[in-house]
């Protein structure tokens, strides 16, 4: 397509200059013609004028050296033959022009009329030269073979530069076109383009590639953004599910120790009324035990929802874990196994409510981290052990 455009353009240009060069090769045969009549005019004019035929022979064979000059017929005032150079007889009637186109083509002659004034501007005569127009039509057929050989080179320089423009300009803008085409249907950023050139067209596609990368990692960021968004929207969640819990679990928490405080309170009232070495008296120390248990099971609740004020004692670690076996066994799964193994008692300074959450908190990580493994032939086995570390610091 491209070169047809080309060539189309070449043909304009070539034929617009083809012409005004036939227009300026007719204009120069005209204007040497002119020159030439003017020329003759001035000199015979006064022999013209008093019919000295001699004289004006003489000046036309002075015009013969003039190759081209075939004739020129001089016509007097009545319009009969004066002089010619060729010696032929004339008529007036033959050579008619008209006034505004005073010369005209015939074969291979160019005929030229003018009209012959004396000093006073009054008609005396009239002239017609007659050149061969042979000079003028190898100039014009030099040209034309010029033109034709100028036409050939254009329609092979334009071949040869559409060749190369297809070959290294057209064939990898068009590839790179289908591979973007082939991006944009099939969603796929994995591709490289290759091209081997340091050329224009090479660093065309050495960016495209860059481009691709960029677009990749960018990508790459936002599929990373998208599932830590999702990440935190879970957190959000199960933090949202966990604070509805500990609400829940404080609020029964709060009414179940005003049902333990009454529970406690009348058993302790009913101790003071019997003996203590009865049946009756060791059944209420059971009830009394137990609403104790059932009490620290309650402040457990209200620490884990951030209800119950914090107390800071010296508490003997090992008797507290070991009071929280029976909790931490229904945390675990069935097929899970809970060992404690305790060191010489250790003394602490803490809130019992904050250890013991830490201690059940502990335990469930260990229990989902089996889970996780849970394909796996390790034994599903949670220890618990105390122990006291020195630790020395600089």
């Amino acid at each position: 397509m491209n070169m047809i455009i080309t060539l189309i353009i070449s043909i304009i240009a070539i034929s617009i200059y083809a012409v005004s060069e036939i227009d300026y090769q007719k204009k120069l045969l005209i204007n040497n013609a002119k020159l030439d009549t003017k020329i003759v005019i001035e000199a015979i004019t006064a022999s013209l004028d008093f019919n000295y035929r001699k004289d004006a022979e003489s000046v036309l064979a002075k015009m013969s050296i003039r190759s081209y000059l075939k004739d020129c017929i001089v016509f007097n005032r009545q319009g009969d033959l004066f002089v010619s150079l060729s010696k032929k007889k004339y008529r007036q009637a033959d050579y008619q022009f008209d006034v505004t186109r005073p010369y005209r083509f015939d074969d291979d002659r160019f005929y030229y009329h003018s009209d012959i004034l004396d000093k006073k501007q009054t008609r005396i005569g009239s002239i017609v030269m007659v050149i061969s127009t042979r000079a003028y039509q190898d100039r014009i057929a030099t040209f034309i073979r010029k033109v034709l050989l100028l036409f050939l080179v254009i329609f092979i320089l334009s071949f040869i530069l559409s060749s190369f423009m297809q070959r290294f300009i057209s064939k990898p803008i068009l590839k790179l076109s289908n591979i973007t085409r082939d991006i944009r249907n099939k969603h796929d950023l994995n591709i490289d383009v290759h091209y081997q050139s340091k050329d224009e067209i090479g660093q065309l596609f050495s960016n495209f590639n860059k481009m691709l990368r960029a677009i990749r990692e960018k990508e790459s960021e936002r599929e990373m953004a998208e599932k830590e968004q999702e990440r935190l929207q879970l957190q959000l969640q199960q933090a949202q599910k966990m604070e509805a819990i500990g609400q829940l679990a404080g609020g029964i928490a709060h009414d179940f120790n005003n049902i333990l405080t009454a529970i406690n309170g009348y058993a302790d009232l009913a101790l003071t009324k019997v003996e203590s070495d009865t049946q009756l008296s060791k059944m209420l120390m059971v009830i009394r035990e137990s609403g104790k248990r059932a009490s620290d099971l309650t402040k457990q609740l209200l620490t884990f929802s951030r209800k119950q004020i914090v107390e800071v004692k010296t508490l003997d670690l090992n008797e507290t874990i070991n009071g929280m076996e029976g909790m931490l066994s229904r945390l675990i799964e069935e097929d899970m196994d809970l060992e404690m193994h305790f060191d010489q008692p250790c003394f602490i300074d803490t809130d019992k409510g904050q250890l013991e959450q830490i201690i059940m908190n502990l335990v469930v990580n260990a229990r989902d981290a089996i889970r996780q493994n849970e394909g796996s032939n390790r034994e599903k086995l949670i220890k618990v052990q105390t122990g006291t570390v020195t630790i020395e610091t600089d």
